[in-house]
């Protein structure tokens, strides 16, 4: 006998993205992501219903009709390192994932010290190559996307290149990234040169030049093999392994060389003074297996703290900081493993946010600790970034996205709730707690089917939570002006991202036909430990203030930014046998110059355990 109940247990959550620009509409092949609820909000339909009610001597109601539908998906999950970079963020953010650089797969470990790289993943890149010298010195730009394939520089290139008769004959083959140059009609002045441009979620990030390996002489045919490395690993980079079977492969290390054809990494250990990393041999790591650029070692003695009143700056001779992609308002970690792998004074490591990038000037403003003028010598200075999204100040980079979410059933089947657009997610951080979020979003319908969706289903990866006992590397509420403290002890804090979307009905459609952007709202709640009345004349004054936190486990982490806001409530909670407390009411706002937005949500795919140890 069939059992008369269903097990909640057994259902099982997933999203994936529709195409952009067009809701309700799914991708030929989408990838079903999965999540991980506590439990859920509202999700599914919500049928909404009208009976006539004409004036009558019998007082009886005619029966009712459909006249409208909600559809709706809710739920709560704790944060993750893998939530923290999940795509939904995208959608809350109504934005691209700024990245250094796609992950790429990892084709084997093929000793202690190297690593051979697999086919790139499908994230979309593009570059641009100028050709100058050619056809009388004219420059050529030529724009393309990367190919999945590790030897292939862009099948578009080959493409753009052959359909333009102004390259005069200029051919490309993607399988040995050469380009021929015929001899004849003007070509090949003999100083054809090579620049790229590589752009990765919308960065300029220029990496190794490309080089020019059988120039020949001028007039004659000239072939010209694009070397520089596909996956835009470069010498001094700081890579982190995670998804290989062997356990000591999941770990940071640092490039030494790079065989460009091959995709072979050459690799150091992440100390400095260590020497081999010790990879374990692993032929054929997982197709999940990934490999991250994460940071960069700097030269012996090379990158300098200067200090003028509250302006922080490193300062370098070698290392030109554009090269890193870094952006106004992101966040980085100064600083690593091993004596050498930081700043001597202590006070010069720990997080800091970018406030402007110059060739060999960093500046930093909300720095881990007071930061004090240093001349180095010695140092290799390992410095970290990761991936960020926010609100973006240009309307032009602000890209909507709709996401499906498909909740299986078991035995019934499947439920889908569609053309979902994020409505609020709140970030939740109690005292001794886990660190969660709550989602809610509105859709365009619903429906059921007795057999799921075409696409692919990866397995979740198992992922320990957050907690607000012992991650928080960072955590502070303070005067934007000159970064003192509101109140040291924080109690507990919530954010409330809001992108008030509107459900827009139209007649002849049951739900809406589509859902619109609001206004980018964010508040939130803190209570923080009362100590003095400083905080109180602070909410009175209106004072803009800024709050951040970050959280580390596991050499992982994630940092969110709220540059400019305004604080409200303020009245006292006095209670028997408790210490008093201050409720604190959060507005965000548009930040001022040169920041522009309402929040930063940062992902460090690895950090040294150094970053571990810093106290908020």
């Amino acid at each position: 006998m069939a059992s008369p109940t269903r097990d909640s247990n057994l259902t099982q959550l997933r999203v994936a993205r529709e195409t952009i620009g067009d809701i309700g509409v799914l991708p030929a092949n989408p990838t079903w992501h999965p999540l991980e609820p506590n439990s859920y909000s509202d999700f599914g339909a919500q049928v909404g219903t009208m009976a006539r009610q004409p004036i009558a001597a019998d007082r009886q109601l005619n029966r009712q009709a459909v006249v409208s539908l909600n559809a709706a998906a809710g739920y709560q999950t704790d944060l993750t390192p893998s939530l923290a970079n999940d795509r939904i963020l995208e959608s809350v953010f109504a934005a691209h994932w700024r990245r250094k650089t796609r992950p790429s797969s990892v084709g084997a470990v093929a000793s202690s010290s190297t690593i051979t790289l697999g086919a790139l993943n499908a994230e979309a890149i593009t570059f641009r190559v100028t050709l100058s010298g050619i056809n009388a010195g004219s420059p050529f730009d030529v724009v393309g996307g990367y190919g999945d394939d590790v030897d292939d520089l862009g099948a578009d290139m080959a493409a753009l290149l052959n359909a333009d008769a102004a390259l005069a004959g200029i051919t490309y083959t993607p399988g040995t990234r050469a380009l021929l140059i015929p001899g004849g009609g003007g070509n090949n002045t003999g100083d054809d040169t090579i620049t790229a441009d590589y752009r990765v979620g919308g960065i300029s990030l220029i990496r190794t030049a490309m080089s020019i390996t059988a120039p020949g002489a001028a007039g004659a045919d000239r072939t010209i093999v694009l070397a520089g490395p596909a996956h835009f690993f470069k010498a001094s980079d700081i890579i982190a392994v995670q998804g290989c079977v062997t356990a000591a492969n999941n770990q940071g290390a640092v490039v030494t060389a790079i065989t460009s054809l091959t995709d072979l990494l050459t690799l150091t250990d992440i100390d400095p003074a260590v020497g081999d990393p010790g990879f374990v041999v692993e032929a054929a790591p997982p197709d999940t297996a990934r490999v991250y650029r994460v940071g960069f070692q700097s030269a012996a003695g090379d990158v300098d703290v200067s200090v003028a009143g509250s302006v922080y700056t490193l300062t370098s001779t070698v290392l030109d900081f554009t090269s890193l992609g870094l952006i106004v308002g992101e966040w980085v970690f100064l600083g690593g493993d091993g004596a050498l792998a930081k700043f001597l004074t202590t006070a010069n490591n720990g997080f800091a946010r970018v406030r402007a990038v110059a060739a060999n000037v960093l500046t930093l403003d909300k720095t881990q600790d007071t930061m004090a003028t240093e001349a180095n010598t010695t140092q290799l200075l390992h410095l970290y970034f990761g991936d960020f999204l926010r609100n973006e100040p240009d309307p032009a980079d602000i890209v909507k996205r709709t996401l499906q979410f498909e909740r299986d059933l078991g035995d019934p089947g499947f439920e889908y709730a569609i053309g979902q657009v994020p409505s609020v997610m709140r970030v939740n951080l109690a005292a001794n707690n886990k660190a969660m979020i709550d989602l809610t979003f509105i859709g365009t319908d619903t429906e059921t089917a007795a057999a799921a969706k075409a696409g692919d289903r990866p397995d979740a990866v198992l992922a320990s939570p957050f907690n607000t006992a012992s991650d928080f590397s960072w955590l502070r509420l303070q005067r934007a002006s000159n970064e003192a403290l509101v109140e040291a002890n924080l109690i507990e804090a919530s954010l409330e991202i809001n992108n008030n979307p509107g459900p827009v009905a139209a007649l002849s459609s049951l739900g809406p036909i589509d859902v619109t952007l609001g206004f980018f709202q964010v508040t939130g709640r803190i209570v923080a430990v009362f100590t003095t009345t400083d905080a109180i004349d602070f909410v009175r004054d209106n004072i803009e203030a800024t709050f951040a936190f970050g959280m580390v486990r596991e050499n992982e982490g994630v940092l969110v930014d709220i540059p400019s806001m305004g604080l409200g409530d303020g009245r006292l909670s006095i209670a028997a046998n408790q210490a008093i407390t201050i409720p604190l009411a959060i507005q965000a706002n548009k930040s001022a110059a040169p920041f522009g937005y309402t929040m930063l949500w940062d992902k460090f795919w690895f950090l040294p355990d150094l970053a571990e140890t810093f106290a908020n």
